[in-house]
């Protein structure tokens, strides 16, 4: 039996200098054993060099996980430990084995969703680190007093994947563990015949299945020796270092015998050192007199001003101090959900810096392109598509990829694998024979159009080809098998060639992971006798979850500032160190989510005997990890955090902010002013910054004339643009001749106008500037809401299609349960088929929406067999003009219809919702997701369509009818309005009002005219408000100039 030393002391005491007093005496038969791989280099390289040793190199000093691979390969024992996809995978096995026989009935449909899995996974983990077996666990069981109905259950998944795990021969991460117990138990080890001396040192605690390995290792050598970080010298400390204070009362009652040194810290003499002794107190106490201040507490206003703020600081420390990049690092609680910001700032500022922030398989391009093609089949919807076939791994050599997406719109492809090959074929036939509509503007955006066209129709049969691989449902080994076969055929080497040298080694990197992962999978489903009937969905979701949890290799340097979580950093040594993030819900962070059991039910289980870890415990460890952290910068501790969130709302200081200014000179923590977002002179990092700086001196602005040198230009046209002056080209009044003539090219006489491109330009000329010429739409966030716009597509195809089934008959005449039953058919087949593209609304939302719709589609057969007037439905979505390519009705024109104006004919194009006839009058009918009908504005011509239509179809479409009405209906509701208002005598002067409407905005288009100058209040709701930065007083006060210098 081992001598066994155990030395308790914090992270300044001897401790670690004790421990390798041992190590040294006892070099080449002694084994010290730390954390992590990283703490073992450094210290091997710490002990070799101050001693002047022999190298020792990997074997003399270890982490724990990889002392115990040694121990069973000294043993000719070679685990194959599953990474975390084969655990899944085999959790999900499982789960299937006992769904089908009925063990998880209880469970219903929350047995199979992936978050039942990963608490499920959690549970195993807890429950393998306290070291119980699934029989024990019974037994626990069997020992509660108040019994759960869940607890059968997790004794019948963990027996199963503990059988499963045998039965394939691999281990999961605690299983080397208890592997390595066992052979413990055995007998002596071979690795003790050349190592008789043992040491663990910079450890807070033990799992029970780590303990148990050490236990069992003192039989075996002649020292043992245990170093803890704890101390309990201060009274605040105990709360600090409960963790390893009650680690080291398991380790006395485990080694009675052992010599037990607790070993001081000296006096702080600095504030760091001082903070980290008295951490967390309870009665304040009082520092010693002469401490050097190496600690800054700085709050900032939100994340990128903190950001920024560190970005400065870490720049005046590399220039003005000549500090080394790589001495310097930044740390966050949970470095990836700030590392974009980071690098941003870091690159302006011209920062070198190495992120060690997690990547995942599923962060790469490669992963997201094999994800779209499973996404494409089988609705075949457009824009997941062209996400496919213009993809970079796709490798388009034509130089026709940027077209495809705007070619696939004109072509009218909505979705499906008919239509996608029905509407290029027609829309090739029609750029080929040029019938009809004059196709000038195609041509100027695409010259090569039909080329281009015959491309995307090539890659469209290609993707066909490919996706005959994936069938609807498949064995999990032949989906692997397809998707191994695509990557091979992707032609990788010419895909790589288009990325940047560093996104190329990442894209490398995937390629390699992804095959593994699909080889992994198809193996474990061979493995597991698992290799059951999955749909195309079901296999996609398994691969997005295999290729999350599939960590990838990165190339690390040494070089730069080192950017990392706050977990990573524990064992470094830095001298200059930001902790950011320090706010409430970051840091600490907050215990992981336990679906499985509550703490009261752990609880139980520890009552009756096992040393399992409750989720209260969380806050004692990240009080640990902060004390750590702290304590590991050798010159200086910034310590950061932000006052409100990106939207504005206030967020609380972290707890430990409170508890390190109690022990801080208040005039250390400066308060956050209105003018800290702009950088001093001094502190300025880069040209933004200096741009940035207030009040900069002329002299400053003579000396760098490449910086302040536009600021004067932007200074004048601010001026300009908020002076009593008409509108100028800085409110987009185009006057530069070579752009109004290339404006005239694009919309001269043979351009084919939009109605709704003309009402856009009549009710905003800005905004109809950003959006049809320089093509800037707003980037659109994720809403977890049903589309609009998938809804507004639903209710005109399904009412397309239902009145397409009764053409020519009243809705009043058609049979009320018939229309009905059709009605719900219909509705349920069209929503199915654009629903899939409503990726971010929850499934719930889904549900409601379609019930909603239904509702809504049945009133409207309601109310529309309540008509008196038998109007009969015969036309739908009738097009003229470039329409005519959408639609299929007999009555659609290619050609596009001459409105005569009084600045000549201006050639049109729309598409109507429904033409209705009685005898020779007919009607228009217009559907709208919602009623928004102002009188005034079809007065004023403004609204414009449906008096265009109107004329339209008396004078070009069908010259035999006279237009008698044009309804707006919004489909569900009682209540319609009718725009021609010809009994009222209305219709001649809302007439000329169109025709007058459609002449102005073709004269404001051609001139160059722009303003931002909205017919209404629309502003408050326009998503592009900001880049026009409408101000009403300044726009009415230039509108007022403007009209008087017309008048």
């Amino acid at each position: 039996m081992a001598r066994v030393f155990v030395f308790a002391g914090g992270a300044r005491s001897p401790r670690d200098r004790e421990i390798d007093t041992l190590a040294v005496e006892h070099w080449g038969r002694s084994i010290l054993v730390v954390p992590t791989r990283h703490e073992a280099n450094e210290r091997a390289a710490r002990i070799i060099q101050s001693h002047a040793l022999p190298g020792g190199w990997g074997a003399s000093v270890v982490s724990f996980e990889d002392f115990v691979l040694a121990l069973l390969r000294e043993a000719g024992i070679y685990p194959h430990e599953m990474d975390e996809v084969e655990r899944r995978m085999l959790v999900s096995s499982v789960l299937d084995r006992l769904h089908a026989n009925g063990a998880l009935n209880e469970l219903g449909d929350a047995a199979r969703s992936p978050g039942f899995a990963n608490h499920v996974l959690r549970a195993i983990a807890k429950l393998k680190q306290a070291a119980i077996d699934p029989a024990t666990f019974r037994q626990f069981v069997a020992a509660r007093s108040r019994t759960s109905w869940i607890d059968p259950i997790v004794a019948s998944i963990y027996e199963a994947y503990q059988s499963t795990l045998h039965q394939s021969d691999a281990y999961d991460r605690v299983g080397v563990y208890w592997r390595a117990h066992v052979l413990l138990c055995e007998g002596k080890p071979s690795l003790f015949d050349r190592a008789d001396c043992v040491l663990f040192d910079g450890f807070d605690d033990f799992t029970p299945s780590e303990f148990r390995v050490i236990e069992r290792v003192a039989s075996y050598v002649d020292v043992l020796a245990i170093g803890l970080v704890c101390s309990s010298e201060a009274t605040s400390q105990s709360d600090l270092y409960a963790i390893p204070l009650a680690t080291l009362n398991i380790v006395k009652k485990a080694f009675p015998e052992a010599d037990v040194r607790s070993l001081s810290e000296p006096v702080p003499r600095t504030r760091v050192e001082y903070v980290t002794t008295h951490l967390f107190w309870r009665d304040q106490p009082q520092p010693p007199r002469g401490i050097a201040e190496d600690l800054l507490l700085h709050p900032c206003h939100d994340r990128m001003h903190e950001c920024e703020w560190i970005g400065r600081e870490i720049k005046s420390i590399i220039v003005e101090q000549n500090v080394a990049p790589a001495t310097i690092a930044v740390l966050f609680r949970r470095v990836e959900d700030v590392a974009p910001r980071l690098r941003l700032v870091f690159n302006e500022f011209g920062i070198p810096a190495t992120f060690h922030a997690p990547l995942t398989l599923l962060d790469t391009t490669l992963a997201r392109f094999l994800l779209q093609l499973l996404e494409v089949s089988p609705e075949w919807e457009r824009e997941a598509v062209l996400d496919v076939i213009t993809s970079r791994w796709s490798c388009v050599d034509d130089g026709h990829a940027g077209a495809f997406g705007y070619l696939a719109r004109m072509a009218g492809v909505i979705d499906g694998k008919t239509e996608w090959m029905s509407c290029l074929a027609r829309f090739q036939a029609w750029l080929s024979d040029g019938a009809g509509e004059t196709h000038d503007a195609i041509l100027r955006r695409v010259p090569d159009a039909m080329a281009a066209v015959r491309a995307l129709s090539d890659q469209r049969i290609a993707l066909e080809r490919r996706l005959q691989d994936f069938p609807a449902e498949a064995s999990r080994t032949r989906y692997c098998d397809a998707m191994l076969k695509c990557i091979a055929a992707l032609r990788p080497e010419r895909a790589l060639e288009t990325f940047e040298p560093e996104v190329r080694r990442l894209e490398e990197s995937a390629l390699h992971a992804a095959t593994a992962v699909l080889r992994r999978m198809r193996r474990w489903g061979h493995a597991l006798d698992n290799d059951t009937m999955l749909t195309l969905s079901q296999f996609r979701t398994e691969l997005r979850d295999a290729f999350a949890a599939s960590a990838l290799e990165q190339e690390r340097t040494i070089s730069g500032v080192q950017v990392m979580s706050a977990d990573s950093a524990r064992y470094r040594a830095y001298d200059y160190l930001f902790l950011g993030g320090m706010n409430e819900g970051e840091f600490p962070a907050p215990p992981a989510a336990d679906a499985i059991y509550s703490d009261e039910d752990w609880s139980e289980f520890a009552r009756a005997g096992a040393r399992v870890e409750m989720r209260s415990r969380q806050m004692e460890r990240e009080m640990l990890l902060f004390h750590h952290v702290l304590g590991r910068a050798r010159s200086r501790v910034y310590l950061s955090w932000s006052l409100s969130g990106h939207d504005g709302r206030p967020l609380a200081q972290s707890p430990f902010i409170e508890d390190v200014k109690g022990l801080v000179d208040p005039v250390a923590t400066p308060s956050a002013q209105s003018t800290s977002f702009l950088p001093a002179f001094e502190t300025a990092a880069s040209a933004h910054d200096l741009r940035n700086v207030p009040h900069a001196s002329r002299e400053v602005e003579v000396a760098l004339p490449d910086v302040f040198g536009c600021m004067a230009a932007g200074l004048e046209v601010e001026s300009q643009r908020n002076s009593r002056a008409a509108f100028d080209p800085y409110d987009a009044i185009l006057t530069d001749s070579a752009l109004l003539d290339q404006l005239l090219q694009i919309y001269g006489q043979d351009h084919v106008f939009s109605a709704a491109q003309l009402e856009a330009y009549a009710e905003c000329p800005f905004q109809f500037y950003l959006q049809r010429i320089l093509r800037v739409e707003p980037v659109e966030a994720p809403d977890e809401e049903f589309d609009p716009r998938t809804r507004g597509r639903i209710l005109h195809e399904a009412l397309q299609v239902f009145h397409e089934s009764y053409r020519g008959v009243p809705v009043s005449a058609i049979p009320v349960k018939q229309g009905r039953d059709t009605m719900v058919r219909i509705c349920n087949e069209v929503f199915d088929r654009h629903v899939k593209g409503e990726v971010t609304a929850p499934r719930g939302v889904v549900r409601t929406e379609r019930a909603r719709m239904e509702s809504q589609l049945l009133r409207y057969f309601d109310f529309a067999r309540e008509e008196e007037v038998a109007w009969k439905p015969s036309n739908f979505e009738v097009g003229f003009g470039r329409a005519h390519a959408l639609s299929a009705d007999p009555l659609s024109r290619p050609e596009p219809f001459a409105l005569d104006t009084n600045i000549g004919d201006v050639l049109l194009a729309g598409r109507i919702d429904r033409i209705d006839v009685m005898e020779s009058r007919a009607r228009i009918v217009d559907y709208k997701t919602r009623l928004n009908y102002e009188a005034k504005e079809v007065d004023e011509g403004v609204s414009l369509q449906l008096p265009l239509y109107a004329v339209a179809l008396e004078h070009f479409l069908k010259t035999d009818t006279t237009c008698e009405e044009a309804r707006l209906i919004q489909p569900g509701k009682r209540e319609t309005r009718e725009v021609l208002q010809r009994g009222k005598d209305k219709w001649p002067d809302r007439e000329a009002a169109m025709r007058q409407g459609i002449a102005r905005a073709v004269t404001g288009i051609r001139a160059g005219h722009f303003p931002p100058a909205p017919h209404n209040d629309r502003c408050r709701i326009c998503a592009l408000c900001r880049v026009c930065r409408y101000e009403e007083w300044r726009i009415e006060r230039k509108s007022q100039t403007n009209d008087a210098a017309h008048d």
